[in-house]
């Protein structure tokens, strides 16, 4: 089974039948009529600080890894100006040091 569509073939039987196209309208403006369902909440998404308060540190020391590789490359953050990189990067190594030491004492505790 294929799942391509052809749009020009597709487009073509739409505009030499008219029923169709009538339908497909009637089809398409019922359903921008429904009330759209809410997104489902699956039970990884409430994780977030709650079940693992390492996560959020973890996000600033990537975020200052990646700052950090495209300075060392000399590339452009492409911030205009609107965001201090630097403090950005000090902020990120700190996170960086708390997982560390967070790290450690798991791994002390365990073994």
């Amino acid at each position: 089974m294929s799942y391509v569509i052809d749009f020009k073939a597709a487009a073509a039987r739409l505009a030499a039948d008219d029923g169709l196209k009538d339908r497909v309208d009637r089809i398409i403006a019922e359903r921008m009529a429904e009330p759209a369902e809410p997104f489902r909440e699956t039970l990884r998404q409430p994780a977030g600080r709650k079940k693992n308060p390492l996560r959020h540190l973890h996000r600033e020391a990537e975020r200052a890894v990646v700052i950090a590789g495209k300075l060392l490359r000399g590339e452009s953050l492409r911030t205009g100006g609107y965001v201090d990189e630097i403090a950005w990067l000090r902020e990120g190594a700190e996170a960086a040091r708390q997982l560390a030491d967070e790290l450690t004492s798991l791994v002390e505790r365990q073994g």
